[in-house]
């Protein structure tokens, strides 16, 4: 009996001393799927992430890496040193804490290939942008009539920006009034709605007003811009606008018919 279950221990003993060999061969063999990580070539290695910028990094500022050639859609991003990853698959958006070099990876789950660049960051801390914003000096603002097509009742007015601005949602803080026959629309600067996000646009913005005569019609329009006023008028004879409109910088209109 204790001949049997020494015989039994050893068989047993065996067979794990045989599972640890053979999950040694795995650990060993799985990651080896590239020629980056053989060394093969680190060019190519390093273009494989394209990244905002990789010099003149501020500390704090967000950094946008894309691996290019992904083949899954679950990559795993790292930095050495350990820095603030967000990880959205194929990209991510790192916050550098330190002053210092970092090399960021990318491992792509499917194929186990890493990719990686080395940036540099600078003592300088970052500044988000503002979200509230004022015009500059030379700004032109550039005036689109419309009306609508089910009716040409309602006069429409988008305003664009010439020069970009802060923030990619971004938009024209404007005010509209009707008294009579005065449109008046006050263009008072920029805002930006909750965070910021990263980049540049044009602000824009679109107000409308009712005509509820549908008639034969003449109204003055008043337009405050950048600490200026402007003025012109329009005449509506049936579905026609005809705008006059002096002015070719400050505030322009980009069509005087409609």
């Amino acid at each position: 009996m204790k001949t049997e279950k020494l015989l039994m221990l050893c068989m047993v003993l065996f067979f794990m001393q045989l599972v640890a060999c053979e999950r040694s061969k795995m650990d060993q063999v799985a990651p080896v799927n590239s020629d980056i990580r053989t060394g093969a070539s680190e060019d190519s290695a390093s273009s494989r992430i394209a990244t905002d910028k990789v010099t003149g990094i501020k500390q704090k500022e967000p950094i946008n890496f894309t691996l290019t050639d992904a083949k899954s859609t679950s990559v795993v991003w790292r930095v050495s040193p350990a820095q603030t990853v967000i990880n959205m698959g194929a990209k991510s958006q790192i916050y550098f804490q330190n002053a210092g070099n970092f090399r960021v990876m990318a491992v792509d789950s499917m194929s186990f290939d890493t990719a990686y660049i080395d940036v540099n960051v600078t003592n300088e801390i970052y500044s988000p942008p503002s979200g509230n914003q004022v015009f500059k000096e030379n700004e032109i603002l550039r005036i689109t009539p419309a009306f609508r097509s089910d009716t040409n009742n309602i006069l429409m007015f988008t305003a664009i920006t010439t020069n970009s601005y802060n923030c990619v949602n971004n938009q024209l803080l404007t005010y509209s009034e009707r008294t009579g026959d005065l449109f008046k629309l006050d263009y008072q600067g920029i805002i930006t709605s909750l965070m910021c996000d990263s980049g540049e646009k044009k602000p824009e913005s679109m107000r409308y007003f009712v005509n509820p005569t549908g008639q034969a019609f003449e109204g003055k329009i008043e337009i405050l811009f950048n600490n200026k006023t402007y003025k012109g008028s329009f005449k509506k004879s049936g579905a026609k606008y005809e705008f006059d409109w002096p002015y070719e910088s400050g505030v322009v209109f980009t069509t005087k018919s409609i």
